[in-house]
């Protein structure tokens, strides 16, 4: 017997006993018993006490627990006997399972023989009493640990009998298996169970076993979800089926007015929350009790005393954030305890921040109340979302969350009007500063009041207080006079003896004794001044701007519907617009006037504000605006109409963002009327031209498309509409703005290629069509050498007529441009004519003689022979020599020969020995070193890096080895390898340097836009590009061999290569700077030409850079040149395309696209419609020209996170759509929880949607969440993200199915949402580096994750600070504030955000038939086998797929409750499912009548049959088994030796057929992690 049967023995006998006496029947005769359990236990006690492990300040503990014990054990207490008796099975129930895991012996026996016993002086009976108590003091401190835990025993000795009666309950309760006391081998020390939270501390528990109840409520809610959907909040039907499943009526049965209610939620909270203040949860929990109460009421119509338990667990549930949210709030300010909830505690915390005298009086209290008014943001937005179970329940909830949005909209006012004025400010005058405080506060007032719930008066309180935050600001800085409000003018200014100032006709009307300012008594013998000081206006002109911004960010975000822009309002906006910072306006001929212009920008926004609200083109508002405008500023009124056309182009573009371009370009098409115009300008007319240029803006995309691709019938339309228009409405401006689109878009050479396309010869007027037969002029980029250059082509005709005559003759020979310009205008020259190839009197011919006596010019007559010869043809066989890309690598050559610029070394060995440089570490290369290490460190997978030989980073799972091949990201070539073994060139990741040597930009196609490299971005990026691949061309013309062999990718034509990227470089430099590509060229050369004129010191370092040291170094020196182009460069281009149409190098085309007013027939320029500079293209502004901006003004360093913004802005638009992504993950993974996954493996997104999504709003939603991943998919493949796993590179949009947005490892979604929280995690760390919040991603909501768009967001806060004035000499100048504007997208996107937990990403568990083993070996005991009639009925009536899919499905949800309670094996499996379960229709899946008539005892073997019948059908449809487990080595194939040796060993099997299906059901339900993929 093992002692587990002796104990039972005795337990038998005495509670047979027991009974016997109770009932009064005759005592049985005396048995022998061989132990007394009791008495085991009792002299146990002390042992099993200590081997338990408390806490440390639980450290006295064990002498109570022994006190509470001893009572027990003794009969002390009423609840002894009963807990006796559970005491004695709980001991033998877990003797039992013990012995179960080891060995059957006879200890007895073992003992006997040991000499143990005799070797520590003790008796053998002595020896066996004391191994039975340490058995049994092992046994107890097993469940001491327990049933102790949080010194749980106090309330089974409470004097309340609700209590004691629980924890009975629980103690012996069986059926459920509440206390889960864990069977173990283990004898050492047992630590008690604790649910504090914390190391060293512990808590007591005010309910029995709380802990137990809570850990079975979430099991059992968790089920519920799982069954029937996510839920956003509760309902009725989730909370009665979830009571249903809760069967223990003592746990049901306690209700609101009991104790053990309100006991049990300050249990729930303090454990959600353990490490919270108990005063904190002590109040949170009596707020769940109330919201709890008012819940069931709402949901039920029952009387709220009537709720139970799980109503109460469910709203905790629903209230962890709140609970967050109103601890935060208490760590601001400890009495708001008393709140209860953190709604409550938000509307006093507002309270509190009422902005007072006291509290704002000075910089640093103003800035800290700003901090406090931030750092409130996200509460705020969370607290009044409408998922809040307080909004929806809670008494007066509803004016709850109305005085909270009041009091926010009022404080956030303020906020940002001082926000505005404080920026940039390190201090501000005090007097200044106490002022504007008492403004804001009688504003704040205003606005809080019962009528600030207007808008309208809430603009009009704000405009009140912004014109006495001006004229006080006029006032501090004395530029106004007091007595008329007027600005001060240079002849009418006179200054007091006391120093105040005011206008000298308002002083002789008032005749004033005393100063209006400080009472002292007025010198009448004063006498005029000047007005004051410009410093002084400029200071009041900052001000009045940033009230201008602030206004401007209020209005967009205040007012955002038609109703709320009254006539008022409207009445606002229009005295906004007049560019006066008061309805009286100011002075006639004041100096103020002089300097502070009506900002068109600021005006425009204000029209996008009319626009946003749904002002269309015939509201009177519009209207109105526009002749608010044009008084403003008559003598500009062009300019104003140009402004208000491409704000309503701008609106409409921006309005059709996520629709169809095309679609809105043909209604604009179908709705404008060119209706002949009257002299008065009307918004009709304006509307109608941004349409219009808006729809001709889209078509030229659309031609452009076209040429290479086949039109779609909306794109045939929509030409057809605008060839139309064209032919048959008269008007050419129409024809000449698509023609300045398309060469915007495509380049000058493109609109030749129109005019040869018979499909476009529309788009070119027909006076161009007749010049076609001649030889198209190209345009002269040489002419950037201007007078220089221009001289030595008409020069060059009179030594064509005298050969004798010496061109350089009129020039200085020591000019460093001479010779370039000789042989750019030499080359030229003969290329147009070639018979002057040879002529002594040509320029070449010239060049030739003078290289007779100097050798410089010998070098530069070789270097235009090649050129002559056709050698540059050679490089891209479309390119002639005169082309625009031809001319780049000519003009480089020849500046890297003359130059001496030191950074020009380098360029000349790539020109002429490009061998040389195999070892140098090229200039702007990629450095992919810190992004690798950025992806390794917080890598959720284990991953090893490797790296193509371009540098790209490769990470593969699992081993680490490579096992299949693919190709790079970048550069296209072959990377991965085979059975472990890496193809040439791919290495493990190892280099702790940066990029390797020489070039390494890959496949041209492959790169990517606005990429930073160390110090160089943007447009200095490209150039230096364009530079470096010039010279590498022009080396391919002797030495291709050598340049390809400083090129990292093996291409077929290197010169091909190479050409790419330099396509690519002027690409992407025309959309950095704003240009189209023929002014990309122009910059190339202009550049050229700077660094050919430039000084420059010598530095012998960066001549050869075969260390990144000195190739950072060579980039440094080349910013800096950079730095010094840009600040002259608009002016260089202007003047540059001014002096091409001056001296004719364009032709007729040419002149229309660059023109102002081209030379057409019947080109009018009167009306609206004709109106020159409403038909001018002017480029929107971009991300790329703001960071080109930032580049040019070299505020990089001084704007770090604003530049690492814009450097990867194009990853922000997407972090809005996770809450969206998790959301449809959530919903799939509950639809899959309990289906099979191969009856989905080909299902399309819309099938699935149509099958399964029934409701109209859950079919919308599904449908906007599926486009989302959608959206982010494309994105990620069009960026080429680097942790794209290498099996789905290949897969693009069109091929995603269902089961790719079910986030398992290494899935579609959950590539996207661990790219999306790296991104949101990367961007909050950089904006707000000490961030320290963070959340799962279950508790992401919208207002968690930055929702900026950049392209509107960051060119709106930009263009807001950027500062325009005219000076009174009438000269201009631009100030980009662009710290302002870091500091303002920080704040308003990114500070406060959260950081998300990349752990708690969501992940689908394949949930296979060993995910079941576990549970099938604990309750082995109690399973049966189905019979082999029944094996056999369900093999061969089961036909269809779908039906063994619904059976296991069934099958699982019904597993998945067992694991909790597991039900009599005899019961029928139908009655479980229908009765216990409540389960009706899933129980119709069941529908064969063995499966009707089997019991839950067969769960087990109904599962295995039903899985093999599965198998066998699958491979009937020739199923992947291994579609799932994406570890390619599972993929592998047989080779043909193998196939044959398997083919031989198969062919001797007779029941191959169930070999086959038996191993397909292995491998569907193998555990890859237990097996790796070599095991046979």
């Amino acid at each position: 017997m093992t002692i587990a049967e002796i104990l039972e023995k005795d337990f038998s006998s005495h509670k047979e006993a027991h009974d016997q006496d109770s009932c009064g029947s005759t005592p049985p005769k005396e048995q022998a018993v061989l132990v007394d359990l009791l008495f085991l236990v009792k002299s146990s006690l002390q042992k099993g006490i200590l081997l338990l492990h408390d806490k440390s300040d639980n450290a006295q503990r064990a002498t109570k627990r022994i006190e509470i014990l001893h009572g027990l054990l003794h009969n002390r207490y009423t609840v002894s006997e009963i807990f006796i008796q559970a005491l004695k099975r709980r001991i033998i129930s877990l003797l039992h399972d013990q012995e179960k895991m080891e060995a059957r012996e006879n200890w007895v026996i073992n003992q006997t023989l040991s000499d143990h016993f005799v070797a520590e002086g003790g008796s053998f009976r002595h020896m066996l009493w004391v191994h039975l108590e340490d058995i049994v003091a092992s046994a107890l401190a097993q469940i001491l640990a327990i049933i102790d835990g949080d010194n749980n025993l106090e309330n089974l000795i409470d004097q309340s009998s609700e209590k004691s009666e629980l924890w009975l309950n629980v103690f012996q309760e069986n059926e459920w298996n509440l206390l889960k006391i864990p069977v173990t081998k283990f004898q050492g020390k047992v630590s008690v169970l604790s649910t504090s939270g914390q190391k060293n501390q512990s808590r007591t528990c005010c309910f029995p076993f709380s802990w137990v109840l809570k850990e079975r409520f979430e099991q059992i809610w968790s089920n519920v979800i799982n069954l029937k959907g996510p839920l956003t909040k509760p309902n009725k039907e989730y909370l009665e089926k979830f009571e249903e499943y809760i069967t223990l009526p003592w746990i049901k049965n306690i209700k609101k007015d009991q104790e053990l209610f309100t006991l049990f939620s300050e249990d729930l909270v303090n454990m959600f929350m353990p490490t919270y203040p108990s005063d904190l949860n002590k109040s949170f929990s009596e707020t769940i009790l109330r919201l709890t109460s008012r819940l069931y009421h709402d949901l039920t119509g029952d009387e709220p005393e009537n709720v139970s338990l799980p109503w109460l667990y469910v709203t905790n549930e629903y209230m962890h954030e709140n609970h967050q949210l109103f601890y935060n709030l208490f760590l601001q300010e400890s009495k708001l305890v008393a709140a209860g909830e953190a709604t409550e505690a938000l509307r006093q915390t507002l309270q509190d921040l009422q902005p007072k005298e006291n509290s704002l009086k000075d910089f640093s209290s103003c800035q800290a109340w700003l901090h406090r008014v931030k750092s409130l943001a996200m509460t705020v937005d969370l607290i009044i979302s409408e998922d809040s179970l307080v909004t929806w329940h809670s008494e007066n909830a509803a004016e709850l969350i109305a005085e909270i949005r009041h009091f926010w909209q009022s404080t956030w006012i303020i906020y940002l009007l001082m926000d505005h004025l404080l920026q940039n400010e390190s201090e501000m005058e005090k007097k200044l500063l106490t002022i504007l405080v008492r403004n804001l506060i009688f504003t704040w007032k205003k606005l809080n009041t019962e009528e600030g719930k207007q808008m309208e008066y809430v603009v009009e309180q704000v405009t009140g207080g912004l014109n006495k935050c001006n004229r006080n600001a006029c006032n501090v800085f004395k530029v106004v006079c007091l007595y008329c409000d007027k600005d001060f003018t240079e002849d009418d200014t006179a200054k007091l003896n006391c120093g105040h100032m005011f206008h000298m006709s308002c002083l002789k009307d008032n005749n004033d004794t005393q100063c209006r300012k400080c009472k002292k008594e007025i010198n009448q013998n004063y006498k005029p001044c000047g007005a004051v000081d410009k410093e002084t206006f400029l200071k009041v002109n900052r001000f009045r701007r940033k009230c201008n911004s602030f206004f401007v960010e209020f209005m967009w975000n205040f007012v955002s519907s038609k109703d709320q822009l009254t006539d008022k309002v409207v009445n606002v906006l229009m005295d906004f617009v007049k560019g006066v910072p008061s309805a009286e306006g100011t002075a006639e001929h004041s100096s103020l006037q002089n300097i502070i212009k009506p900002d068109p920008i600021l005006q425009s926004y204000v029209l996008k504000i009319l626009l946003k609200c749904g002002m269309g083109e015939t509201a009177p508002q519009l209207q109105r605006f526009i002749e608010e405008v044009v008084k403003s500023n008559e003598r500009n009124s062009d300019e104003l109409y140009f402004m208000v056309v491409r704000s309503i182009e701008d609106h409409i573009h921006s309005s059709s963002q996520g629709s169809s371009l095309i679609k809105k370009a043909k209604e604009c098409l179908d709705s404008c009327l060119l209706a002949k115009s009257d002299e008065a300008i009307i918004s009709h007319d304006l509307y109608t031209l941004a349409k219009l240029r808006f729809a001709i803006s889209v078509a030229a995309d659309t031609i452009t498309t076209a040429l290479s691709e086949a039109d779609s019938e909306d794109n045939e339309y929509l030409l057809q509409s605008v060839e139309k228009l064209i032919l048959n409405n008269g008007n050419p401006w129409i024809q000449v703005f698509l023609l300045r689109n398309l060469c915007n878009l495509n380049g000058f050479s493109f609109i030749h290629q129109l005019g040869r396309s018979e499909m476009f010869q529309w788009t070119i007027p027909s006076e161009v069509l007749e010049e076609q037969g001649k030889p198209a002029e190209q345009v002269d980029h040489f002419l950037v050498y201007g007078e220089m250059y221009e001289k030595i082509t008409c020069e060059a005709v009179k030594a064509l007529d005298d050969p004798s005559y010496d061109v350089t003759m009129v020039f200085d020979e020591t000019s460093a441009s001479l010779p370039v310009c000789m042989a750019l205008a030499a080359v030229r020259q003969t290329t147009v004519n070639r018979s002057l190839r040879d002529n002594e009197g040509s320029l070449m011919g010239r060049m030739k003689t003078k290289s007779s006596t100097d050798g410089k010019w010998s070098e530069l007559v070789t270097l235009c022979e090649k050129v002559l010869q056709d050698q540059l043809a050679e490089v891209n066989p479309e390119e002639s020599n005169t082309a625009g890309l031809s001319q780049i690598v000519f003009h480089t050559a020849l500046i890297a020969k003359l130059s001496t610029a030191p950074e020009m070394e380098l360029l000349k060995t790539l020109c002429f020995s490009p061998g040389n440089a195999k070892e140098y570490f090229f200039p702007s290369m990629p450095s992919p070193i810190n992004e690798i290490n950025d992806w390794a460190k917080d890598s959720t997978e284990k991953v090893k890096i490797w790296v193509c030989s371009c540098g790209e980073p490769v990470f593969i799972g699992e081993c680490g080895r490579p096992w299949v091949t693919g190709k790079c990201l970048n550069c296209q070539s072959e990377v991965g390898g085979a059975q472990h073994n890496a193809v040439d060139g791919f290495k493990a990741f190892e280099n702790t340097e940066g990029s390797g040597k020489g070039h390494c930009l890959g496949d041209p196609n492959s790169r990517k836009e606005l990429k930073w490299e160390r110090n160089l971005c943007g447009a200095n990026l490209c150039l230096v590009r364009a530079i470096l691949h010039s010279s590498m061309l022009w080396g391919t013309t002797e030495q291709p061999e050598e340049v390809q062999n400083i090129i990292q990718t093996q291409t077929d034509d290197v010169r091909t290569h190479l050409f790419g990227h330099l396509q690519k470089d002027i690409e992407l430099l025309g959309k950095a700077i704003g240009k189209n590509t023929e002014d990309a060229i122009m910059t190339v050369h202009l550049f050229l030409k700077f660094i050919l004129e430039s000084s420059s010191e010598p530095n012998s370092r960066i001549q050869i850079t075969d260390t990144e040291e000195k190739r950072q170094e060579w980039e440094d020196s080349i910013h800096k040149k950079l730095k010094d182009f840009f600040q002259s460069f608009e002016a260089q281009l202007t003047s540059v395309q001014s002096n091409i149409l001056r001296s004719g190098g364009m032709n007729t085309l040419a002149q229309i696209i660059y023109s102002k007013e081209p030379q057409l027939n019947n080109l009018s320029t009167t009306g609206v419609y004709n109106n020159p500079l409403l038909w001018s293209f002017e480029q929107r502004m971009t991300i790329q020209q703001l960071t080109t901006l930032i580049e040019q003004n070299d505020e990089r360093k001084n704007v770090p996170v604003l530049s690492e913004l814009l450097k990867n802005h194009f990853h922000i638009p997407y972090i809005r759509y996770l809450p969206q992504v998790l959301n449809l993950q959530q919903k799939l993974m509950c639809q899959f929880k309990n289906v099979d996954l191969q009856c989905y493996k080909d299902v399309s997104i819309n099938t699935f949607m149509k099958e399964h999504v029934a409701e109209e709003d859950a079919k919308q939603a599904f449908t906007d969440n599926a486009a989302a991943m959608e959206k982010i998919w494309e994105h990620l493949k069009k960026i080429k993200y680097p942790k794209l796993p290498q099996e789905l590179m290949d897969k693009d949009v069109t091929d995603l199915m269902i089961l790719d947005f079910l986030p398992t490892e290494r899935s579609v979604a959950r590539t996207i949402t661990e790219y999306l929280v790296r991104t949101q995690n990367d961007f909050i760390n950089l904006a707000n580096p000490g961030a320290d919040r963070l959340i799962g991603a279950n508790e992401v909501k919208p207002s968690h994750v930055i929702t900026c768009i950049p392209e509107h967001d960051f060119l709106t806060t930009a263009i807001s600070n950027i500062d325009h004035m005219v000076y009174e000499d009438g000269q201009k100048s631009t100030n980009y504030n662009f710290k302002a504007v870091e500091r303002q997208l920080v704040d308003r996107f990114f500070m406060e955000k959260p950081i998300i937990k990349l752990s708690t990403l969501p992940v689908y568990e394949y949930n296979t038939g060993t995910t079941l083993r576990a549970f099938f070996s604990t309750v082995k005991d109690q399973l049966e086998p189905l019979n082999t009639n029944d094996r056999n009925c369900i093999m061969n009536d089961f036909r269809f797929l779908n039906e063994i899919s619904s059976a296991l499905s069934t099958l699982k949800i019904a597993i998945g409750f067992m694991k909790l309670s597991f039900p009599p094996p005899d019961q029928f499996l139908m009655t479980y499912l229908k009765k216990d379960l409540k389960l009706e229709d899933k129980a119709q899946n069941l529908s064969l009548p063995v499966l009707r008539t089997s019991k839950v005892k067969h769960i087990q073997s109904l599962w295995e049959v039903l899985s093999l019948r599965q198998s066998s059908l699958l491979i009937e449809m020739n199923q992947n088994p291994f579609f799932m487990i994406e570890d390619q080595r599972f993929h592998e194939v047989f080779t043909e030796e193998q196939k044959k040796e398997k083919k031989e060993i198969l062919a001797h099997l007779t029941n191959i057929d169930v070999l086959i299906t038996e191993l397909h059901y292995v491998i569907m339900n193998i555990k890859l992690r237990e097996v790796p993929p070599g095991w046979t």
